[in-house]
């Protein structure tokens, strides 16, 4: 069994898990004021021992259980579930991240979402697919018969002149998986953590489309001194380049953030 197929195989287990835990969950609030259950911690510890016993010279970084970067030629990025306020309400879009990052770029990416049945994967300069089918993201130019995708945070902290309509997930995850297959040109995150976006940024490149951060950080630069838990990273994906650099422009921070609490 290759790494992929591992991987493919342990995000369908971690996936069946979340469905069997989904109706006795409750959830608790964490530092940062998201939501964590049972089922969080403990797919995170599943996920976590399947890759420490068949890759044990590897480092891990997951929400959960790993936040502490430690030097290694190949880093996991772990979400055991991304989404989970949709999964204490019983909306479909949450589910496992999986990125493996080398030479600080994610190299592999495996995503599932057990409610909707798809599997998303990408290796490095191979293609992006849902369930084996290739997909590729939407080349049109933005008009108002567009999608952008976009936080519940986003309007707080910045101003968005675009034409395209306005859809959220509630999953970063997702968001990054479905702007890959071509559902909408651009999508906006403004404080994800490192394992809600290592494996959806390589889908989105794989499919052709174009990733980068609003504030010029470089979420893969992994270093034992950033505080994982608490360091977002302002992402801004888009279909192509070209629409990546119009979106982009169109994009400004607000002088005074909204004196609202906006959460995702």
């Amino acid at each position: 069994m290759d790494i992929l197929d591992f991987t493919r195989g342990i995000a369908r287990d971690a996936g069946q898990q979340l469905l069997d835990w989904q109706s006795k969950v409750t959830a608790e609030k964490k530092a940062d004021g998201s939501l964590v259950t049972e089922a969080d911690v403990a797919v995170d510890r599943y996920l976590t021992e399947q890759i420490q016993t068949r890759y044990p010279d590897d480092a891990i970084i997951s929400e959960e259980l790993s936040h502490d970067y430690k030097d290694s030629e190949a880093t996991w990025v772990i979400d055991p579930l991304d989404g989970t306020t949709n999964f204490t309400l019983g909306l479909h879009f949450w589910g496992v991240s999986i990125a493996r990052i080398t030479k600080n770029q994610p190299t592999m990416a495996v995503l599932y979402f057990p409610v909707v049945d798809e599997m998303y994967h990408a290796c490095k300069g191979q293609g992006a697919f849902e369930n084996n089918k290739q997909i590729h993201t939407d080349q049109r130019e933005i008009s108002r018969n567009t999608f952008l995708f976009k936080c519940s945070r986003t309007m707080k902290y910045y101003s968005v002149d675009l034409p395209c309509k306005n859809r959220m997930y509630g999953s970063a995850a997702y968001s990054l998986c479905a702007l890959a297959r071509g559902n909408a040109l651009i999508d906006i995150d403004i404080t994800p953590r490192i394992w809600d976006i290592a494996a959806g940024w390589l889908i989105a490149e794989e499919a052709g489309g174009y990733i980068d951060t609003l504030d010029s950080s470089k979420p893969f630069d992994l270093a034992p001194t950033v505080d994982y838990p608490t360091k977002g990273y302002p992402v801004l994906a888009a279909a192509n380049q070209q629409v990546w650099n119009a979106a982009r422009a169109a994009i400004t921070p607000r002088a005074y953030p909204r004196n609202r609490d906006v959460i995702i």
